[in-house]
C-alpha cells in the first residue's frame, strides 16, 4: 500500500494544477474587463441623461425668463396713456405711427419679433409687425386663456409655418375697465444654439405632422431659410436635420408612442461618430405635446477611451496572468523535486521503521512484565492515597460546619451588639433627662460641687449615648448591592464641605478630578465625613488647611486627606482604628473614639485599607484604597454624568 502510494506521488503534478489555474485567471480577467466595461458604460448613459435633463431645465428656463421680460415690457408699454388715450378712439392709422417706434426699440433691444392689438371679441385690430394684417379673428391658446381668466397667460405656440414663437398676452385695463388685450412674442429658434454651445451638444426639432399642414410648412422652411424634411419620419416633420445617416435608428424609435420614446436614450452611429440620443417634449400653451428637441451627444471620445482603457486592462491583465502562471508553474516544478527526493527519504525511513517496530516489540514483552510487578505496587498506593482522601474529605466537612458555626455566632454577636446597644439607650436618656430634671428644679438648692456632679452625668449620658449611637452604625456596616450607585465622588464632597460647615479659617481643597465609583451613598458619606470631621475638630493652627486627592492605580483607587494639624505620634498609628481608642481626654474634645473605626470597617468592605502617616506639629495624612473589583465604575469627570444620588 505504501508503495503505492510512492508510485504515485512521483507522477507529474504541474499539469492538473496548472491548466485549473489558467482557466481560473482567464475567466477572472474576462470578468474583470467586462465589469469594467460595463461601469464605464453606464456611468457614460447616467452623465447623458443627467445633461439631457439639464439642457431641458435650461431651455423652459429662459422661456420663462423671456416670458417674465416681455411681461415687464408690457407693463411699461400698457402705462403710456398717449397710447391708452389712441387705442380708446380706435384709430388705426394713429395706433400704428405712434407704437411703430415703440416695437423697433423693443426689436431692436429684446428680439420682440411680433407685437398685436387685439379687441375685446379676439379680433385682430392691429399687427405692428405686419400692419396690412388685421382684421382676423385670432384662436391661439394664449389669447384664449387670457380672454377666459382675464389675467396675463404665456406659452410657445406652434405657427403655420413650422416655427415656435413664444407669446405672451395681457388684458389691457384703463380707467379700470377692461378694453382690450396687448400681445407681444418673439421666436425661440436661437434658445437651441446657446445650449449646444453651453453643453456642448447637437440638436434639432421634430414636429408632428398632425398640428402641421405640409404646403404651409415647406413654404415657410423655404420663406425662414430653415433646412426641413417632411418625409425624415412618418408621424413627424423634421427641421434643421440634414444626416440621413440617422434617419434609420430614428424611424424605429420615433414609432414608439411619445410617451415611451420621450424617455428612451440610444445610441447610433453617425458618420463615423458615436452618439447618444434622447428627447426633450417640446408643450405648447394648451399643453399639447407638439413635438420634441432631439438632443445628440457626441461620445465618440469617452467610447474611444473606454475600447483604449478595456484593451489595456487587458494586455496589461494578460501580462501580469502570464508572469504569475510562469511563477506558479516554476514554484510547483521545484515542489515536483523536492517531492521526488522526499519520497526517497521515506522509503529509507520505512524500512527504518519496521526494523524498530521489531525492536518496539520485543522491547513491548519485556515492559509487560515490569508493567505488572508495577501495576501491584500502585494499588498499594492507591489504597493508602484512598484513605488520606475520605479523612480530607472528612476534614472539609467539619471546616464547613464550623464556617456555618461562626456566621451564625458572627450574626448573633451582630444582633446582641444591635439590641444591647439601643436596650442602653433608653435608660442612659433616662438617666440624662432626670439628670437635667434636678439640675433645672433643684440645681439652686445643691452646693456648686452638687451642681458639677450633676453637670458631669448629663455630659457623660450625651457621650454615652453619642458612643451607643456609635455601636449600632459600627454593627451596621455591611454592603448591600442591590443599595449600590454610581456615585459621582466630585459632587458628593463639594456638597458635604458645603454642608459640613468648615470654620473660616480652615480651608478644604480637592486637589483632582475624583471617579466615579459603585458603591452605597451612605457608607461612603460615613467614610468622608469621620475623616474630615478629625481634622477639622484636631485643627491647632490659625491657618489651617485640607487637601483631597485620588491617584488611579492598576486594580484600586488610593486616596489621601492630608491636613497641617497637630500630628499624631507613630505609636498610635495602630490603635487610632480600634473602637473607642482616643488619643485626647474625653472631656478636652467631644468624641466617641469610634469614628475611624467605622472608616476602617467601610474601607475593607470595599476590599480596601486604611492607614496614617504622621509628624509631630507638622500634620497627618490618612490614605486608603478602594479596590476596582468591588467599586468599579469608569472614570469620568463630573461634567460627564450627573450622579444618581441627585435623582
Amino acid at each position: 500500500m505504501e508503495q503505492k502510494k510512492l508510485e504515485y506521488a512521483n507522477e507529474k503534478i504541474h499539469i492538473p494544477i496548472i491548466v485549473p489555474a489558467t482557466i481560473a485567471i482567464l475567466l477572472l480577467l474576462a470578468g474583470a474587463i467586462a465589469s469594467l466595461y460595463v461601469m464605464q458604460e453606464r456611468y457614460l448613459t447616467s452623465n447623458t441623461n443627467e445633461l439631457i435633463n439639464a439642457a431641458e431645465k435650461s431651455f423652459y428656463g429662459q422661456l420663462n425668463k423671456d416670458a417674465v421680460s416681455i411681461c415687464g415690457i408690457m407693463d411699461f408699454v400698457k402705462e403710456d396713456r398717449q397710447l391708452q388715450n389712441i387705442w380708446l378712439s380706435q384709430d388705426r392709422q394713429l395706433l400704428l405711427n405712434y407704437s411703430e417706434p415703440i416695437f423697433k426699440k423693443i426689436e431692436s433691444k429684446y428680439d420682440i419679433t411680433h407685437f398685436y392689438f387685439h379687441s375685446m371679441d379676439k379680433i385682430n385690430f392691429l399687427r405692428v409687425h405686419q400692419p396690412a394684417r388685421y382684421g382676423d379673428t385670432i384662436d391661439r391658446f394664449t389669447l384664449t386663456n387670457a380672454a377666459n381668466d382675464k389675467k396675463i397667460c404665456w406659452g410657445i405656440e406652434l405657427g403655420p409655418l413650422g416655427t415656435f414663437t413664444l407669446r405672451v398676452v395681457e388684458p389691457w385695463y384703463i380707467n379700470g375697465s377692461l378694453t382690450g388685450f396687448l400681445e407681444m412674442g418673439k421666436e425661440i429658434s436661437y434658445i437651441m444654439p446657446e445650449i449646444n454651445k453651453t453643453f456642448q451638444i447637437e440638436s434639432f426639432h421634430i414636429i408632428n405632422k398632425t398640428y402641421l399642414d405640409k404646403t404651409q410648412w415647406q413654404q415657410g422652411m423655404k420663406m425662414l431659410g430653415f433646412n426641413g424634411n417632411w418625409d425624415a419620419f412618418q408621424d413627424y416633420a423634421a427641421i434643421d436635420y440634414n444626416s440621413s445617416d440617422l434617419q434609420g435608428a430614428m424611424t424605429k424609435i420615433i414609432a414608439h408612442p411619445h410617451n415611451q420614446h420621450k424617455k428612451m436614450l440610444f445610441e447610433s452611429r453617425i458618420k463615423g461618430r458615436d452618439y447618444y440620443v434622447g428627447f426633450v417634449s417640446l408643450i405648447d400653451a394648451g399643453g399639447r405635446q407638439v413635438g420634441d428637441i432631439v438632443i445628440m451627444k457626441n461620445i465618440t471620445p469617452e467610447k474611444t477611451t473606454i475600447r483604449i482603457f478595456t484593451l489595456i486592462i487587458a494586455v496589461f491583465g494578460s501580462i501580469i496572468g502570464g508572469l504569475l502562471l510562469t511563477l506558479f508553474s516554476l514554484h510547483v516544478r521545484r515542489i515536483e523535486r523536492k517531492l521526488s527526493s522526499t519520497y526517497a527519504e521515506l522509503r529509507g525511513e520505512i524500512n527504518k521503521r519496521k526494523n524498530t517496530q521489531e525492536q518496539l516489540h520485543r522491547a513491548y514483552e519485556q515492559m509487560e512484565g515490569k508493567v505488572k510487578e508495577r501495576t501491584t505496587e500502585l494499588s498499594d498506593e492507591i489504597a493508602v492515597r484512598k484513605k488520606a482522601e475520605d479523612a480530607l474529605i472528612n476534614l472539609n466537612s467539619q471546616l464547613e460546619r464550623t464556617i456555618k458555626k461562626l456566621t451564625a455566632a458572627n450574626y448573633e454577636l451582630e444582633e446582641f451588639t444591635r439590641i444591647t446597644a439601643h436596650d442602653l439607650k433608653s435608660p442612659l436618656r433616662a438617666i440624662g433627662s432626670l439628670a437635667g430634671i434636678m439640675h433645672t428644679d433643684y440645681g439652686e438648692k445643691l452646693d456648686p460641687q452638687g451642681r458639677e456632679l450633676l453637670d458631669i452625668i448629663i455630659a457623660r449620658s450625651i457621650r454615652m449615648d453619642k458612643q451607643l449611637s456609635g455601636v449600632l452604625r459600627y454593627s451596621e456596616i455591611h454592603r448591600g448591592s442591590e443599595q449600590e450607585q454610581a456615585v459621582d465622588l466630585n459632587i458628593l464632597l463639594h456638597q458635604m464641605v458645603n454642608d459640613f460647615a468648615v470654620p473660616a479659617d480652615i480651608e478644604v481643597i480637592i486637589e483632582n478630578q475624583l471617579p466615579v465609583i459603585l458603591c452605597e451613598i451612605d457608607l461612603i458619606k460615613q467614610l468622608f465625613e469621620c475623616l474630615l470631621n478629625n481634622a477639622v475638630k484636631f485643627m491647632d493652627k490659625p491657618k489651617g488647611w485640607i487637601r483631597i486627592a485620588c491617584s488611579e492605580q492598576e486594580d484600586f483607587w488610593k486616596f489621601k486627606i492630608e491636613d497641617n494639624g497637630p500630628g499624631i505620634d507613630n505609636k498610635y498609628f495602630d490603635k487610632i482604628f480600634k473602637i473607642f481608642h482616643k488619643l485626647s481626654r474625653s472631656d478636652e474634645f467631644e468624641s466617641t473614639g469610634i469614628g475611624l473605626a467605622i472608616a476602617k470597617k467601610i474601607v475593607e468592605e470595599y476590599g480596601g485599607r486604611i492607614w496614617v502617616e504622621s509628624e509631630i506639629s507638622k500634620g497627618s495624612t490618612f490614605l486608603f484604597t478602594f479596590s476596582k473589583k468591588h467599586a468599579c465604575m469608569e472614570k469620568q469627570t463630573s461634567t460627564e454624568k450627573v450622579s444618581n444620588f441627585q435623582k
